[in-house]
């Protein structure tokens, strides 16, 4: 049988907007959204006549192309001498190296310390969202996705991957920072406070948690390794303010146990005797009453006197009462100390 040219262009037509997606709806904490749009990329990719172009958000475009090289799925290597696992790893035909990775991500965000191995390799990363790519771009040429691009510099790589990788926005003004007694970083957010300067608030991903009875700070593992490697290998220098983040302080009361209630954990009720706090519970003045919740006994006692460092969150459902849970007891010499506060060592990482 001989086809005629009208036959044969329909059949190239059909195949380039036709293309069928087996998935894999056994493959392990993988939806059927993020299975199908990586089988429809990677077969795009190696089957479609104009290949795949992938716009960043600022506009910049990859062009990935059958005739510049192969689209694996899964393909495991080492990347920084790690071995990872992309969804789809584009090889180049020139060099018979990866060339481009892609990650396609439901609403979780892509591992930090992935995406950096990434990045230290000279290869393009692109990051797809199942949310932010509609079905009409999953099969049509151009596919909305964030990218880190080979060619980019190092601050601008790992600028990029702090926004990926933890959800931060472009109308924000970010930096990581450290304090001058402790080396591990944060992720900060910057306020201008006027004649006081600098205001650097903690971003969620670095904000302090009480848990149980300790004070424990987000993250840091990821947030470290990508800081390390920004400051390490940017030119700028750290600029340098007071921390102002009441969080970070001792919140510190000198208390009268008036009741104790153990009905609910193990609650007291007490008179706030003094304090010595930085930009903290202004509304707790001496006199006043408030409730301090230990989840367990601390061999106090009714008329007992206790000096507290006090999470500043108010957990109390009646605004006219106040509850607040301990971060620690503290001893009389440390609440008689005066509070000094920190200096932090920042760098700006925002992109606009």
């Amino acid at each position: 049988m001989t086809l005629n040219s009208n036959t044969v262009e329909f059949m190239e037509e059909f195949n380039n907007k036709h293309i069928i997606v087996p998935l894999d709806i056994k493959k392990a904490g993988e939806g059927i959204s993020h299975n199908s749009l990586k089988q429809t990329l990677y077969r795009l990719i190696n089957n479609a006549k104009q290949g795949k172009c992938f716009q960043h958000a600022s506009g910049p475009t990859i062009i990935l192309h059958q005739t510049e090289g192969t689209a694996y799925l899964e393909c495991c290597k080492d990347y920084d001498g790690v071995g990872f696992q992309p969804d789809i790893t584009f090889v180049s035909r020139a060099t018979s190296k990866p060339d481009t990775v892609i990650e396609v991500v439901d609403s979780n965000s892509p591992n930090s310390d992935k995406i950096l191995a990434y990045i230290k390799e000279d290869i393009n990363v692109i990051i797809v969202k199942t949310s932010e790519v509609t079905y009409d771009q999953g099969y049509k040429h151009t596919c909305p996705a964030k990218i880190i691009f080979k060619t980019d510099s190092m601050d601008e790589k790992i600028k990029k991957a702090f926004y990926m990788c933890f959800k931060l926005k472009h109308d924000e003004n970010i930096c990581i920072g450290h304090n001058e007694n402790n080396k591990d970083y944060f992720l900060g957010l910057i306020q201008d406070s006027g004649a006081e300067g600098v205001k650097i608030k903690y971003h969620y991903a670095s904000r302090p948690n009480f848990r149980g009875k300790k004070l424990e700070t987000k993250a840091n593992k990821q947030i470290n390794n990508l800081a390390k490697e920004f400051v390490n290998n940017t030119s700028a220098q750290p600029k340098i303010t007071t921390l102002n983040n009441n969080s970070m302080y001792k919140q510190m009361f000198r208390l009268e146990v008036l009741k104790i209630n153990t009905d609910y954990n193990y609650f007291l009720y007490c008179k706030i005797l003094d304090k010595n706090c930085i930009n903290a519970f202004e509304d707790c003045n001496i006199k006043d009453c408030i409730g301090v919740i230990f989840t367990e006994d601390n061999n106090i006692k009714n008329n007992d006197i206790i000096y507290v460092n006090l999470h500043i969150g108010d957990y109390s459902r009646n605004p006219a009462f106040k509850n607040f849970y301990p971060r620690g007891m503290v001893s009389e010499e440390e609440f008689n100390k005066p509070i000094k506060k920190l200096n932090v060592n920042y760098w700006r990482i925002d992109i606009k």
